[in-house]
């Protein structure tokens, strides 16, 4: 987003068993997954932009609680936290809408410009493709220097988490440490 114009892909079918309600995060068990909850009927080709939520679970105090008991000791934890308890405790209808002001609030707190718009049809081919580039069935990871990390005496660096934790564990630093990604694209 630093280097190019981005479109969001909001018109595709969504897609189970990928990153679009999850994401990784390191706790001291290993790696966690935080997964957004979804409302039944999510596999029968629905426009992503047509996905919902479900509350029937309070799966935001949850993340929260265990967003806390993973960074609460991370050196910017206290920097942020505040506003993503904030945008966690707001109830969103669709995935997309969640999805979206995440996105807004992690590049206002990377000083990235927010400069994506999100796409009005489906276009099958693109200059450049990334919409099923990191897949949780295929996914290697990409390039990525090391950073200290919260359990970094218990276990060996995790790559590729939740910008979450590059954000808590590195604060202002994260941006230089996403400046690197360019070969992966």
């Amino acid at each position: 987003m630093m280097q190019y114009k981005v479109q969001l892909e909001l018109q595709e079918t969504y897609q189970k068993r990928s990153f679009r309600n999850k994401c990784i995060i390191a706790s001291a068990q290993g790696l966690t997954m935080l997964t957004v909850p979804l409302k039944a009927g999510k596999h029968q080709q629905r426009a992503i932009k047509e996905v919902e939520i479900s509350y029937a679970e309070d799966w935001r105090r949850q993340h929260l609680r265990t967003i806390h008991t993973c960074y609460r000791s991370a050196p910017y934890y206290a920097h942020y936290i505040d506003s993503w308890e904030k945008l966690l405790k707001q109830e969103f209808h669709y995935l997309v809408d969640l999805n979206l002001a995440a996105l807004r609030l992690l590049c206002s707190q990377l000083g990235i410009p927010a400069a994506f718009e999100p796409t009005t049809i489906y276009a099958e081919e693109v200059e450049l493709d990334l919409r099923d580039r990191i897949n949780p069935r295929t996914y290697t990871g990409f390039p990525q220097s090391p950073y200290q990390q919260v359990f970094a005496l218990e276990q060996a660096f995790a790559p590729n988490l939740s910008a979450l934790d590059l954000l808590f564990c590195t604060g202002p630093e994260a941006r230089t440490h996403l400046s690197g990604l360019d070969a992966y694209l």
